[in-house]
């Protein structure tokens, strides 16, 4: 089954025959419908399907690999979970600098970090809002936890140029919308 799995989606690393026994079994660098697989991990209870790629091709390749297991080995697949199905989506986006401006009450903040900075080491660095994360409370939930929403600045570029990365427990197409009502809830009156 390893060796007709990394044939079928070009997997060019994949577990051994002992590795097949552990608690989690790891192919790297498949290929699904033209689309780099970067790895499926596979469970007794699950998989985890890690791509660059929009969660559409994502559920192919899994119905795919569901249909294919079923057709070569008469394996069934059951859902031992009440949600059985957790995104965890990254986008890099480019947008208005309004994104942040529900945090503008904490400029206030980043001037008084940035003073006592100066005082400390005597290093001028301005402190901005970064981004914000919005997350459920893992306490009121059971089983699989969704993923928070951030969004945060993009990591070593000038805050000016207005990239951010954005992560969210959403399908692709989802978090998109989300961050297109997100930048009109705070783009300037047009």
């Amino acid at each position: 089954m390893l060796r007709k799995i990394t044939e079928r989606y070009s997997f060019s690393v994949a577990p051994t025959v002992e590795e097949a026994f552990d608690d989690k079994v790891i192919f790297n660098h498949g290929v699904f419908d033209d689309t780099a697989i970067d790895a499926l991990d596979m469970y007794s209870d699950g998989v985890v399907i890690r791509a660059r790629a929009h969660t559409d091709i994502i559920d192919a390749f899994f119905d795919d690999m569901d249909r294919w297991f079923t057709a070569e080995y008469g394996l069934t697949k059951y859902d031992t979970h009440r949600v059985n199905t957790n995104y965890e989506t990254r986008v890099l986006v480019r947008a208005d600098d309004g994104v942040l401006k529900a945090l503008d009450k904490l400029r206030k903040i980043g001037s008084s970090v940035s003073t006592r900075l100066r005082a400390t080491n005597n290093q001028d660095a301005p402190f901005n809002p970064f981004g914000f994360t919005l997350a459920p409370d893992p306490a009121a939930l059971s089983g699989l936890i969704p993923t928070p929403f951030r969004i945060e600045r993009r990591i070593g570029l000038a805050h000016e140029l207005n990239y951010f990365v954005s992560t969210a427990p959403l399908r692709t197409s989802d978090h998109l919308e989300v961050l297109q009502e997100l930048e009109a809830a705070f783009s300037p009156a047009t």
